[in-house]
Protein backbone atom coordinates (compact mmCIF):
# COMPACT_ATOMS: atom_id res chain seq x y z
CA UNK A 1 0.00 0.00 0.00
CA UNK A 2 1.68 3.61 -1.06
CA UNK A 3 -0.86 5.87 1.09
CA UNK A 4 -2.03 4.97 4.62
CA UNK A 5 -5.09 7.27 5.49
CA UNK A 6 -7.45 7.36 8.59
CA UNK A 7 -10.81 7.88 8.65
CA UNK A 8 -10.11 11.65 9.80
CA UNK A 9 -7.62 12.62 7.30
CA UNK A 10 -8.73 10.52 4.33
CA UNK A 11 -8.75 12.53 1.11
CA UNK A 12 -12.40 12.81 -0.45
CA UNK A 13 -10.53 10.78 -3.46
CA UNK A 14 -8.74 7.73 -2.36
CA UNK A 15 -5.58 6.72 -4.77
CA UNK A 16 -5.46 3.18 -6.36
CA UNK A 17 -2.64 1.57 -4.16
CA UNK A 18 -1.12 -0.55 -7.18
CA UNK A 19 -0.75 2.40 -9.82
CA UNK A 20 -1.12 5.22 -8.02
CA UNK A 21 -4.16 6.50 -10.30
CA UNK A 22 -5.68 9.24 -8.37
CA UNK A 23 -8.90 7.99 -7.96
CA UNK A 24 -10.00 4.13 -6.90
CA UNK A 25 -13.12 3.12 -7.75
CA UNK A 26 -12.72 -0.42 -6.04
CA UNK A 27 -11.93 -1.48 -1.88
CA UNK A 28 -10.30 -4.77 -0.75
CA UNK A 29 -10.70 -5.84 2.57
CA UNK A 30 -7.19 -7.07 4.00
CA UNK A 31 -5.59 -8.16 6.72
CA UNK A 32 -2.69 -6.16 8.36
CA UNK A 33 0.45 -6.58 6.29
CA UNK A 34 3.48 -5.85 8.29
CA UNK A 35 7.15 -5.75 5.48
CA UNK A 36 10.69 -5.40 6.47
CA UNK A 37 11.68 -3.44 4.14
CA UNK A 38 15.19 -3.02 4.85
CA UNK A 39 17.21 -4.46 8.08
CA UNK A 40 15.39 -2.42 10.93
CA UNK A 41 12.32 -0.61 9.19
CA UNK A 42 9.34 -1.93 9.10
CA UNK A 43 6.26 -0.68 7.10
CA UNK A 44 2.77 -1.89 8.38
CA UNK A 45 -0.22 -2.06 5.63
CA UNK A 46 -3.64 -1.85 7.77
CA UNK A 47 -7.00 -1.82 6.28
CA UNK A 48 -8.40 -2.54 3.07
CA UNK A 49 -6.17 -1.69 -0.38
CA UNK A 50 -7.65 0.36 -3.02
CA UNK A 51 -7.54 -0.25 -6.87
CA UNK A 52 -8.58 1.82 -9.65
CA UNK A 53 -10.55 0.42 -12.44
CA UNK A 54 -7.78 -0.95 -14.78
CA UNK A 55 -6.22 -2.67 -11.81
CA UNK A 56 -9.32 -4.20 -10.00
CA UNK A 57 -9.87 -5.42 -13.47
CA UNK A 58 -6.57 -7.13 -13.74
CA UNK A 59 -6.86 -8.27 -10.33
CA UNK A 60 -10.17 -9.89 -11.24
CA UNK A 61 -8.74 -11.17 -13.99
CA UNK A 62 -5.68 -12.93 -12.07
CA UNK A 63 -3.13 -11.06 -14.17
CA UNK A 64 -0.71 -10.29 -11.48
CA UNK A 65 2.39 -9.79 -14.04
CA UNK A 66 0.40 -7.52 -15.93
CA UNK A 67 -0.77 -5.67 -13.07
CA UNK A 68 3.10 -5.74 -11.76
CA UNK A 69 4.36 -4.41 -15.21
CA UNK A 70 1.36 -1.39 -15.12
CA UNK A 71 2.21 -0.83 -11.37
CA UNK A 72 6.08 -0.54 -12.13
CA UNK A 73 5.38 1.70 -15.23
CA UNK A 74 3.27 4.32 -13.14
CA UNK A 75 4.99 4.68 -11.01
CA UNK A 76 8.19 5.01 -12.04
CA UNK A 77 6.60 7.69 -14.27
CA UNK A 78 5.03 9.50 -11.27
CA UNK A 79 7.92 9.34 -9.06
CA UNK A 80 10.61 9.97 -11.57
CA UNK A 81 13.45 10.51 -11.10
CA UNK A 82 14.41 7.14 -9.53
CA UNK A 83 18.24 6.37 -8.58
CA UNK A 84 19.26 2.73 -10.14
CA UNK A 85 18.90 1.29 -6.41
CA UNK A 86 15.34 2.64 -6.19
CA UNK A 87 14.48 1.61 -8.53
CA UNK A 88 15.71 -2.12 -8.75
CA UNK A 89 14.62 -2.63 -5.36
CA UNK A 90 11.03 -1.37 -6.07
CA UNK A 91 10.84 -3.59 -9.39
CA UNK A 92 12.08 -6.36 -7.14
CA UNK A 93 9.74 -5.67 -4.51
CA UNK A 94 6.53 -5.60 -6.60
CA UNK A 95 5.97 -9.45 -7.30
CA UNK A 96 6.57 -10.50 -3.54
CA UNK A 97 4.34 -6.86 -2.38
CA UNK A 98 1.32 -8.69 -4.77
CA UNK A 99 1.65 -12.12 -3.64
CA UNK A 100 1.47 -10.84 0.17
CA UNK A 101 -1.76 -8.78 -1.08
CA UNK A 102 -3.18 -12.19 -2.47
CA UNK A 103 -2.50 -14.12 0.63
CA UNK A 104 -4.03 -11.29 3.12
CA UNK A 105 -7.32 -10.25 1.52
CA UNK A 106 -9.98 -11.53 3.23
CA UNK A 107 -13.00 -10.99 1.38
CA UNK A 108 -14.25 -10.02 -2.55
CA UNK A 109 -13.99 -6.50 -3.86
CA UNK A 110 -16.52 -3.72 -3.04
CA UNK A 111 -17.52 -0.83 -5.50
CA UNK A 112 -16.43 2.58 -3.24
CA UNK A 113 -19.35 4.12 -2.95
CA UNK A 114 -21.83 1.15 -3.36
CA UNK A 115 -22.51 1.39 -6.81
CA UNK A 116 -22.13 -1.52 -9.09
Amino acid sequence: MFLQCTPGNAPAKRPCDFCVHPAAAWSYPCRTIIREVVEGLQVIMAGPWHACAPCHRLIAAGKWAELRRRSLRLYRATHRPLTRAADTAIAADLAPLLHQFRTHRTGPAERIGGAS
